[in-house]
C-alpha cells in the first residue's frame, strides 16, 4: 500500500456556519446536489452508482450528486492528499478497492433504514487537535434555538467533514463503503437528512472488507456528541391518532420528548386544535401554528387527528413553512388543511394552488371501514406519464424486508391497513401529487377513493429552470387517509404527554401500517428530490490520491 507524506493543503471558502439551514431541497439551484446526479434507469447502473441491494429486490440505485458538502472544499498544492485520504491504497484491482460494510437500523435497532449516506471523513473526528480549522464534522443544530427559521439549500449542504468514501444503505440497510482508507480506528459517519451517528472500525486492511456492523441511527442527541444528531419534530396530538407514539416505538427515547417549544429534547410535543391544551403541552393553536415564526422552528411537524376537521387550522402558514424547507405529515381529518374545510363549520380556507390540484376528497365517507383491515397496494408507477416510480419501489422492498406484506388476512404482495376512511382519490389528473400506496379495490370499493398515502413537493408549481435541471422543490408534505395508530389502539387521548404506558406496545414493535410511516418519515427527513428519478448521493468524494512517483 502507497503512504503519501502529509501534503501541504490550501483551505478554500468559509466553513459552514453552524446552524445555518435546516434542510436540503432538490435541484435546479445554485450547487444543488444535482447539478451532475440524478437520471438514469432506476434498474441499471451508469458507473458512479450505488451497488445493487442483495435482498431480492432492491431498487433504485444512487448516482453521485455535486462535490459539494459542509465544510471547507480542499485542493493540494502538488496535488496529493490529506488526512485519511492518504491512507487510501492504490495497489488494489479496480472492484471498489478497500471496502468498509455494515447495516442502518432505526433507533430501535430493529428495522434496516433506506437511503443513509455512509461515509469515511478526510480527518479522524477522535483526534480534533489534527483538523485543519473549518475540514472537520460540523454540528448540526437548528430547531427551537434557530434564529433565523428553515431554509431552502443544496442536497450536499448537510454533510460536512469532506467524506472521502461513500456508501448508501439498500433497501435492507445494507451499505458497502468502496475505496476506504485502511488503518486502525476508521471513523464510519451514517446520516439521512439531520439523522446522524457514528462509529469506529477496528482494523481495515488493505484491499480487504471490513464489517463496520449494525449501526442504529441515535435514540437520543443530548450534546455531549457533536456529531450525534436528530431533527427538532414537532407533534400536534389528537384524540382520534397517536402519532406522538410513533417516534416512541421507533426507539426515540423518553428524554428527547418535552412540552412545546423547550429547548431540551427534540421531539416537541402540542395539543391539537380545540382539544383544550393547557400549560403542559401547550395547544398548537395557540403555540404551534399560530405563526411561522413558531412553525418553522422544527425540521418536521406531523399532525395527529382530533376526529373533526382541525379547529383553528391554518393552511396558509403551513404553505409558507413547507414552501420554505419544512416538512409535514397529516392524515384523516387533516384533508381540511389540503383541501378546506368540507363538513362545514370552520372558517378558514385551502391554499388555491393545493385544493382539488391535489386530489379528489371524499368528506362523506364517516367511517363505514371502521375496525376494518383493508389490503394496501404499494404504488411503483408514477402518477403521471407511467414509469417507474423508485421510492415506491424501494419501499414495496423494504416492507418485504421487515416482514410487513402478506400479515392480518392480506394478499403476499399488500400490507394490512386499519380503519380507512376520508380517503382522497389521485388520478393523473392531480399532476403535482404522487399515489405510495391504494386500497385493494377488490375489496373496498363503496367510496371511489382509493389513494390510501400521498405526497407532494412544495411549492407546488415550481418550474424547471431552462437548462432542463430539476424543479427547485424545498419541502414536502405526506397525507394518509387513515389513522396510524388504529392497529395498536393508544391510549394518551391527545391532551397529555405520552408516556410508555399509553404507548403500547414498545419500541421496535409496529404495525404494518406504521411501518409505511417509518419509511416515509425518514424520507420525510432527507432531501427532497424529485419523484421522476431514483434518489442520488448529494456528494462525491474528491479524486483519489495519485499513484506514488
Amino acid at each position: 500500500m502507497r503512504r503519501v507524506a502529509a501534503c501541504v493543503v490550501m483551505f478554500i471558502g468559509s466553513a459552514i456556519g453552524a446552524g445555518v439551514v435546516l434542510f436540503a431541497c432538490g435541484g435546479g439551484q445554485n450547487g444543488s446536489g444535482f447539478g451532475d446526479g440524478g437520471g438514469g434507469s432506476a434498474n441499471t447502473l451508469d458507473g458512479t452508482a450505488g451497488q445493487l441491494g442483495d435482498d431480492g429486490g432492491a431498487p433504485p440505485i444512487f448516482t453521485q450528486g455535486d462535490s459539494g458538502g459542509g465544510g471547507n472544499p480542499i485542493t493540494y498544492s502538488d496535488g496529493g492528499c490529506a488526512g485519511l485520504q492518504c491512507a487510501i491504497a492504490a495497489s488494489c484491482k479496480d472492484d471498489g478497492g478497500t471496502t468498509i460494510v455494515g447495516k442502518v437500523l432505526d433507533p430501535a435497532g430493529v428495522n434496516g433504514i433506506y437511503n443513509v449516506l455512509a461515509y469515511v471523513p478526510m480527518f479522524d473526528p477522535a483526534q480534533p487537535s489534527t483538523i485543519p480549522a473549518g475540514a472537520g464534522i460540523e454540528p448540526i443544530v437548528g430547531g427551537v434555538t434557530f434564529p433565523t427559521g428553515v431554509t431552502c439549500d443544496s442536497c450536499s449542504y448537510l454533510y460536512s467533514g469532506n467524506p472521502i468514501a461513500i456508501g448508501t444503505s439498500r433497501t435492507d440497510g445494507t451499505f458497502t463503503i468502496t475505496n476506504a482508507p485502511s488503518g486502525k480506528d476508521i471513523p464510519v459517519v451514517v446520516q439521512v437528512g439531520k439523522w446522524r451517528t457514528h462509529t469506529t472500525v477496528s482494523t481495515v486492511t488493505d484491499c480487504n472488507a471490513a464489517d463496520a456492523g449494525s449501526i442504529n441511527l441515535p435514540s437520543s442527541a443530548d450534546g455531549t456528541d457533536p456529531i450525534v444528531s436528530i431533527p427538532q419534530i414537532a407533534i400536534s396530538m389528537g384524540s382520534f391518532d397517536s402519532v406522538e407514539c410513533l417516534p416512541y416505538r421507533l426507539g426515540i427515547a423518553a428524554s428527547e420528548f418535552t412540552s412545546g417549544a423547550s429547548a431540551k429534547g427534540h421531539i416537541h410535543i402540542f395539543t391539537g386544535g380545540g382539544l383544550g391544551g393547557g400549560a403542559s403541552p401547550p395547544e398548537s393553536s395557540g403555540a404551534l401554528w399560530d405563526t411561522l415564526d413558531d412553525l418553522e422552528k422544527y425540521d418536521v411537524t406531523l399532525f395527529s387527528c382530533e376526529g373533526s376537521e382541525t379547529t383553528n387550522a391554518n393552511p396558509q402558514i403551513l404553505e409558507q413553512y413547507v414552501n420554505a424547507g419544512g416538512r409535514a405529515f397529516t392524515s384523516h381529518y387533516h384533508y381540511a388543511w389540503l383541501a378546506g374545510p368540507l363538513s362545514g363549520g370552520a372558517s378558514y380556507t385551502a391554499n388555491p394552488d393545493w385544493g382539488t390540484h391535489l386530489a379528489s376528497w371524499n368528506s362523506a365517507d364517516d367511517g363505514a371501514d371502521f375496525g376494518a383491515v383493508i389490503g394496501g397496494e404499494i404504488s411503483t408507477t408514477l402518477n403521471v406519464g407511467g414509469g417507474n416510480f423508485a421510492k415506491g419501489v424501494a419501499l414495496e422492498a423494504w416492507l418485504s424486508a421487515v416482514k410487513a406484506l402478506g400479515t392480518g388476512g392480506v394478499k403476499a404482495t399488500e400490507v394490512a391497513i386499519n380503519s380507512p376512511s376520508f380517503d382522497p382519490n389521485v388520478t393523473s389528473a392531480n399532476t403535482v401529487s404522487q399515489p405510495w400506496a391504494t386500497y385493494d379495490t377488490t375489496a373496498k370499493t363503496d367510496d371511489g377513493y382509493p389513494t390510501a398515502y400521498f405526497s407532494f413537493n412544495t411549492p407546488v408549481g415550481a418550474v424547471a429552470p431552462p437548462d432542463g435541471g430539476a424543479a427547485p422543490y424545498c419541502g414536502r408534505v405526506v397525507f394518509s387517509g387513515l389513522h396510524v395508530g388504529a392497529a395498536a389502539n393508544d391510549t394518551t387521548g391527545g391532551t397529555k404527554m405520552p408516556s410508555s404506558s399509553d404507548c403500547s406496545p414498545g419500541p421496535g414493535d409496529l404495525s404494518p401500517q406504521e411501518k409505511i410511516l417509518e419509511f416515509m418519515l425518514f424520507d420525510l427527513s432527507s432531501c427532497v428530490t424529485p419523484d421522476t428519478a431514483p434518489p442520488t448521493i448529494p456528494i462525491k468524494p474528491p479524486p483519489p490520491p495519485p499513484p506514488p512517483k
